[in-house]
């Protein structure tokens, strides 16, 4: 399975939604149609495409920190509530 290229976008279609679209494909195509129900259609579909075009950094910096052994040293135990998100967040957006 291979992923749209990022980054995405938003883009108004013209007849009351959001169009995400892939820079990497034609423009006439699109990744999903976002119903705009006002304001909230808007914001939704803006929200996706920050989430899609972060993912592959975030999952990168999560797996620097996981691997770098910060989490690892006797003064981490302070850390022990926020180690515990960063790899719960890695291994769901693992699965």
């Amino acid at each position: 399975m291979s992923n749209t290229p990022t980054p995405w976008y938003a883009s108004a279609d013209g007849n009351g939604g959001e169009h995400i679209q892939s820079a990497a494909i034609n423009e006439d195509n699109y990744v999903a149609r976002v119903d705009a129900m006002g304001e909230q259609g808007f914001a939704n579909a803006d929200l996706i495409v920050k989430a899609v075009n972060s993912h592959d950094a975030l999952v990168a910096a999560w797996e620097a920190m996981r691997d770098s052994g910060m989490f690892d040293w006797e003064g981490a135990v302070a850390y022990k509530e926020e180690a515990a998100l960063v790899m719960a967040a890695l291994e769901q957006v693992k699965q």
